[in-house]
């Protein structure tokens, strides 16, 4: 989407943050579904009307509501959810309260909504290759940073970088973990040889690493008092 939204409401149906796909020679992966059951399937929609390749991927980029309330949009698709070794932990200790406050700002447009847990984890520090049929995406999972269970996707066929919530462009990150740890995190993906990152929220597309750097000067700040 690549534009601005700072609430949730009915109307945007929890349309918060950027999510998209990735279409290989064999199948799709989707990375994160959106903040509403609503939203993954008008993603679900719009990946049908782009290719007609079997979804086999969802991968959450974290646990946050607006990533991956759209879940159970894919679970017809008999699809492999991917997250971080932290992600089920993580969403079964918020998906009361997260549940409550989708009910409270979507009311029936929240119906169907859950954190569907992964099938399939990455250890922090490690990294899974998906082949999606002549197209190798990177999977790696971060020790704690912005929260204790993000992970980036690395797209080598285009260069591109997927960060979720690790980099925030235009908007004030917000908290969820360490940010010392978060600092390092950074540290490390400024070395991954991508031309342009997809963030969390914020424009579509960013040049690589310059995107992250405000963030990470904003951090610093912080860190220093």
């Amino acid at each position: 989407q690549g534009q601005m939204v700072f609430e949730r409401t009915p109307a945007n149906m929890g349309d918060q943050a950027n999510i998209g796909f990735i279409v290989g020679e064999k199948c799709v992966a989707t990375l994160d579904t959106g903040g509403s059951m609503k939203l993954g399937l008008l993603l679900r929609e719009a990946i049908k009307k782009t290719t007609d390749k079997p979804i086999c991927y969802v991968i959450n980029s974290h646990v946050h509501p607006d990533h991956m309330f759209g879940n159970p949009a894919f679970k017809a698709d008999n699809v492999t959810f991917i997250g971080h070794e932290r992600l089920a932990k993580g969403a079964a200790a918020r998906s009361t309260n997260y549940s409550n406050s989708l009910k409270r700002d979507l009311g029936d447009v929240a119906q169907g909504s859950e954190l569907t847990p992964p099938t399939k984890t990455v250890k922090a520090g490690e990294t899974l290759d998906l082949d999606l049929g002549g197209r190798i995406l990177k999977i790696q999972a971060w020790p704690v940073g912005h929260t204790d269970n993000d992970v980036s996707v690395f797209d080598e066929q285009t260069q591109t970088l997927w960060l979720g919530d690790l980099l925030f462009i235009d908007h004030v990150p917000a908290m969820d973990g360490s940010i010392p740890g978060w600092l390092k995190v950074i540290a490390d993906l400024k070395k991954i040889p991508a031309k342009r990152v997809i963030p969390g929220h914020g424009p579509i597309t960013a040049p690589w690493p310059s995107a992250i750097e405000p963030q990470e000067r904003y951090l610093a700040k912080v860190a220093d008092g």
